[in-house]
């Protein structure tokens, strides 16, 4: 019998311990000035949100931490994802998992006349604005604490939102969850939190944010920057691919004007060219197939660089798993766009060639080829099209404005 003096040896099953609960990091980026009442209701917001995800998702620490840009200016309307860059560079020095940029400015929308917020699957940050939150829009007499509950209870709906969609949420149909689709301010208000599909969705998507990144593995010591960004890229593809679908990078020939003018202009010109059919047919197809992929990369790399898709690039003193999945993100949003230009002109001059020029005027235009046309011809010469119309387009969509550009590329939508 041991000495009730001497302390018992613990066994092995009593020094088990349970697991440390995985933390996610939402960092909170205060752009810019805050007067006392947005100030106020942002602190009241932050509690609050922490508060809701950590009823609504238990088996994870959520943390919050607030970091202050104080000169940036907001006096004018502001450019989305130029908030957004300032935010990725905060979460990419701090190791936040995401990025929450607020700002009492204005933002400027393309698709909509006001904008609330922009999230950024691509790049794990979202800003918002309180801007269009404060009651004084619409009732001139409220009270400085009805105010700082009114938006502080709006922005809480509008974080969560934003929130939602960095992690694969689609808009919903009930108006009390907080992934409906914002129409007006008013939409905030009855907003509550997630609804159980949406908690299912989310926790998969949270499941894969609080592994380890693989810069914080023993084995990254390991790697070289190359091998990296491949494990990197690896690991992240399941994320990379839904950051691409978020983006629709299938409304590139929609949303840039440039792009689709100057392409279409070239196929047009192209398609009514005696010689354009006669040098096209004439082409081996394997010659196209390289040609298109080769223009297709190109065109993709050049407005890469032109456009600044892939941000300015910085010193860090270790290698960014998130960094490798925004970069990757990025790049394939802009190669399915062009990809998705390629095959519009691809379908437009094969569907026109077939219907609208007579075989007889298709020989007579392909002088050069010495048996009558078959349909793998078409199919060569709307290839060859489409690869000199790709490579025009870039042109024109090389004077987009940058910010523009990157706002359609990198933003997932206007809220």
């Amino acid at each position: 019998m041991p000495d009730p003096g001497t302390p018992e040896l613990q066994t092995p099953e009593s020094q088990t311990s349970e697991p440390p609960t995985p933390e996610i990091v939402l960092g909170l980026l205060i752009a810019g000035m805050l007067d006392d009442v947005d100030r106020a209701a942002v602190d009241a917001a932050r509690n609050r949100v922490v508060e809701i995800l950590g009823e609504s998702f238990p088996a994870y620490a959520w943390s919050m931490p607030v970091a202050v840009r104080k000169e940036l200016k907001t006096e004018e309307p502001m450019q989305p994802v130029r908030l957004v860059d300032v935010g990725v560079v905060e979460l990419q020095q701090r190791r936040w998992d995401f990025a929450m940029v607020v700002t009492a400015g204005d933002l400027v929308g393309y698709a909509k006349r006001i904008v609330y917020g922009a999230p950024s699957n691509a790049l794990e940050a979202a800003v918002v604005s309180t801007s269009r939150l404060d009651p004084l829009q619409t009732i001139a007499t409220a009270a400085p604490e009805e105010r700082t509950e009114t938006i502080a209870r709006r922005l809480t709906a509008l974080i969560l939102h934003q929130f939602g969609h960095l992690n694969d949420l689609p808009h919903v149909a009930d108006p009390a969850d907080v992934m409906f689709d914002i129409q007006s301010v008013l939409d905030l208000d009855p907003m509550t939190g997630y609804g159980q599909a949406g908690r299912e969705t989310m926790s998969r998507a949270l499941a894969a944010v609080a592994d380890d990144r693989l810069e914080e593995m023993a084995e990254a010591n390991l790697l070289t920057g190359t091998w990296f960004a491949v494990r990197a890229f690896v690991l992240e593809l399941p994320s990379i691919l839904a950051a691409i679908r978020r983006a629709k990078p299938w409304v590139f020939p929609f949303r840039f004007s440039r792009l689709s003018t100057a392409a279409t202009s070239t196929a047009l010109v192209l398609l009514i060219t005696a010689e354009a059919w006669d040098l096209g047919m004439s082409q081996p197809a394997g010659r196209v197939i390289f040609l298109s992929l080769a223009a297709l990369l190109g065109t993709s790399g050049y407005l890469l660089v032109r456009q600044n898709v892939l941000g300015r690039r910085r010193t860090l003193r270790r290698p960014s798993e998130q960094r490798v999945v925004a970069r990757a993100a990025s790049t394939g949003v802009v190669l399915a766009g062009m990809a998705t230009t390629y095959g519009a002109i691809f379908v437009s001059v094969l569907l026109l060639g077939l219907f609208l020029f007579s075989e007889t005027v298709a020989n007579g235009w392909a002088a050069s080829l010495e048996r009558g046309i078959v349909f793998t011809d078409y199919l060569v010469f709307a290839g060859f099209v489409a690869t000199l119309g790709l490579l025009i387009g870039a042109l024109g969509a090389s004077f987009e404005q940058e910010t523009y550009f990157r706002h359609v590329t990198l933003l997932d939508e206007e809220t």
